[in-house]
């Protein structure tokens, strides 16, 4: 990370098996409307996402903390968001505004919508 609470913070990161793990459960229990899925369900799922986490490479997240907007340019489509934002996994508002309060501490204005 550099320029935290600056017009040009920056982190760059990685996904990790954790990230994989959390993301299979999400996908095959919660967001498709069923209980927790089974290991044999969650393994492939997870060396699937580590397989092409590895290939994209690291994701890189920049924000404008003096303006409130965050983007993941590594991310599809890549947008620049304005705050506040909807706080929705569909729309990909979890994982900007973490990043943001990541790179942010200082911000003073609405981060989350009200949604």
């Amino acid at each position: 990370m550099e320029g935290l609470d600056t017009s040009r913070a920056r982190a760059v990161a990685e996904y990790t098996l954790p990230d994989a793990i959390s993301y299979c459960h999400y996908q095959l229990g919660r967001a498709a409307g069923k209980p927790g899925p089974s290991r044999s369900r969650i393994e492939p799922c997870v060396r699937d996402f580590l397989r092409d986490a590895g290939r994209k490479g690291p994701v890189t997240a920049e924000a404008n903390c003096k303006v409130g907007s965050i983007g993941i340019p590594d991310l599809k489509p890549a947008n620049t968001q304005k705050l506040p934002l909807d706080n929705s996994c569909a729309e990909g508002g979890e994982q900007a505004v973490k990043l943001f309060e990541v790179l942010c501490p200082g911000y003073e204005g609405q981060i989350r919508g009200s949604h």
